[in-house]
Formats: C-alpha cells, sequence, structure tokens
C-alpha cells in the first residue's frame, strides 16, 4: 500500500511540475480524450478531419501521427501517450499556434502513471475494450477497465472552462455496441452520446464495403469512408456526434469524414504501380486482425486472387 501511494505521488507531482512548466495549455483549448483497446487513432484521425472541415484548428496527438493545425509529422515518440513534459510541451505549441482543439489518446498505462493529471479535458469518447497487456494491470480484466474508466469517473470533477465565451459542457461519447460500454456511461457528464450498430441513440445502417471503402447511414445523412474496413464505421461515429453536438453544418461533417482518406499504418493502401494490392495495418491482437483480412479479402479484385498476410513478431509481452 505504502508503495502504491509513493507510486502515485511520484508520477501526479512530475506532472503537475510539467504542467506548470508549460503554463498548463490545455485550460485554454477544448481537449478530447479517447480511450479504448482498438480505433484510438483512427477516432483521433476523423475526429480532426470533421472539426477542421467545420472551421476549427486543430491539434492532434496519436499513436501514429501528430498534428497542428495543417502541419504533420509521424509520432517518432513510440509512445502512444507521450510523457507528462512532451504531452505538455506538444499542447503549448499547439496552444501558440492558435489551435482551437486539442485531441489525445489516454490509455491505461498513461493513465496509471499520472499522464492524465494536469490534463483539462472536457470530451471523453470510449471506442471499446477487449483484454490487452493485461500484465500491467496484475492480469485482471477489470482492473484494465477500471483503470480506463478514471477518464469518465474525473470528467466532472475536472473545474469549469470558458470556450469561445461559453461555458464548456462535460461531454462523454460511448460505444454501446461494446459489451463494457454501460460501465463507462454510468460516470456524470453534462451530455451523454451513445452510438453502434445494434445499440445506441445513434445508430449506424446500410453499410457497404467495396474496393473504394466504406458507406454507411445515420439517420438521414448518408457518409462516405475512403478507407477499407467497415470497423473504420465506429471509429468515425465520435466524430460525426462530437461535430453536431458543436453544431458543426451536417454537410461539413459528411465532408469531413469522406476527407479522412489515409490514417498512418490504418488499412493503408501501398500504391506503387504494381498489379496487386497492398494494405499496412497496425492490427496487433486478434480481434483486430481478424477484422484487417476481412476487409482484406472484401477488397480483392475477383473472388480467385490470393489473400498474403505478412505478420511481424510484437515485443513489449502482448497477449
Amino acid at each position: 500500500m505504502l508503495g502504491e501511494k509513493v507510486f502515485i505521488y511520484y508520477h501526479t507531482s512530475l506532472a503537475f511540475i510539467a504542467g506548470f512548466r508549460y503554463s498548463n495549455p490545455s485550460k485554454e483549448m477544448l481537449v478530447v480524450a479517447v480511450t479504448g483497446t482498438k480505433g484510438k487513432t483512427s477516432s483521433l484521425n476523423f475526429l480532426w478531419h470533421v472539426l477542421t472541415a467545420g472551421g476549427y484548428k486543430v491539434g492532434l496527438i496519436s499513436t501514429a501521427n501528430i498534428k497542428i493545425g495543417n502541419t504533420e509529422k509521424m509520432n517518432w515518440y513510440h509512445m502512444t501517450m507521450p510523457g507528462r513534459f512532451l504531452l505538455q510541451k506538444l499542447m503549448r505549441e499547439m496552444l501558440n499556434a492558435k489551435c482551437d482543439i486539442v485531441l489525445i489518446e489516454a490509455t491505461s498505462e498513461g493513465i496509471k502513471m499520472g499522464r492524465l493529471f494536469g490534463v483539462y479535458y472536457d470530451v471523453a469518447v470510449f471506442t471499446n475494450l477487449h483484454p490487452e497487456h493485461l500484465k500491467s494491470h496484475n492480469n485482471s480484466f477489470e482492473e484494465y477497465r477500471n483503470m480506463k474508466g478514471r477518464l469518465f469517473s474525473n470528467l466532472k470533477n475536472l473545474p469549469p472552462k470558458i470556450w469561445k465565451d461559453n461555458i464548456v459542457e462535460k461531454v462523454s461519447i460511448v460505444n454501446t455496441d461494446n459489451p463494457e460500454g454501460n460501465y463507462f456511461l454510468q460516470f456524470d457528464a453534462d451530455k451523454k452520446y451513445t452510438y453502434g450498430k445494434e445499440q445506441g441513440e445513434y445508430k449506424f445502417f446500410n453499410a457497404l464495403q467495396n474496393q473504394a471503402g466504406v458507406t454507411f447511414s445515420v439517420g438521414e445523412s448518408f457518409y462516405s469512408i475512403p478507407i477499407l474496413g467497415t470497423f473504420n464505421i465506429y471509429n468515425a461515429m465520435p466524430a460525426i456526434l462530437l461535430g453536431r453536438h458543436l453544431k458543426i453544418p451536417e454537410q461539413k461533417i459528411i465532408d469531413g469524414v469522406k476527407s479522412c482518406a489515409v490514417i498512418p499504418g490504418r488499412m493503408e493502401l501501398i500504391d506503387e504501380g504494381q498489379n496487386f494490392i497492398a494494405l499496412v495495418d497496425y492490427a496487433h491482437e486478434g480481434v483486430s486482425m481478424r477484422l484487417a483480412l476481412e476487409s482484406a479479402k472484401a477488397a480483392k479484385k475477383t473472388p480467385d486472387n490470393k489473400l498474403i498476410a505478412v505478420y511481424g513478431g510484437e515485443g513489449g509481452g502482448r497477449d
């Protein structure tokens, strides 16, 4: 018990110092934090495109890429959620560049190590939950889930924020098709949005996939994603719902989703003039691999074409 208290004190102290060092930039921007086992990077990129289409200048910190407005670079830090000082530094750069909104990934490891302390976020998004790197959580799926749950349980405890001359509402966006969705819904928020194919207030339907990507509908609106994988509909839904919450015109939301044509390493099409389709995907556990292969199979030019999969061996004690 004493060791755990020292651990928490040490990490939160570093986070406090980091926030002080960079004058707490997250207090002056709308901050969206996305958690889940899969889809965080893709969800952030869809959010970036929709919010940018809505007229906002947006910063993004994801596993794959970092964006400050339209300036993009790859994430060479090899950390889904950067350390406290780097995270605050990047947000300070975004604020200095006059970003209105910043998008971050919130991992169970990052939350456990206090990296979220000193980040004044306003929107919490839950994508899905599956067993992964449980060794970091005493081999307990419940502990893994509860750590991610802190993103939602702390949401209403954060101080009020003025943004664009208005008091910011605390918003949660939850995928209720996932069996763990209701757990994340139990925590207080000013507004709660739920989505899914089978469950949720906002359901998508008529999902179709071809070699050009995916199409689907939500309500009376028709959306097109120029990336393979029907699972990307789930990744796009938080962007659609936050866009509507911020009262972005529906056509701009549609345009924003459609403009998200490339997410680095996520069903990314490699075209060097070869006479076959080549895709790269970051899938690193069973469910993701199955979905990626199903999408690749659907992209075959003819049923007789072969599907060849090349896997890399991943370190870090992955399941």
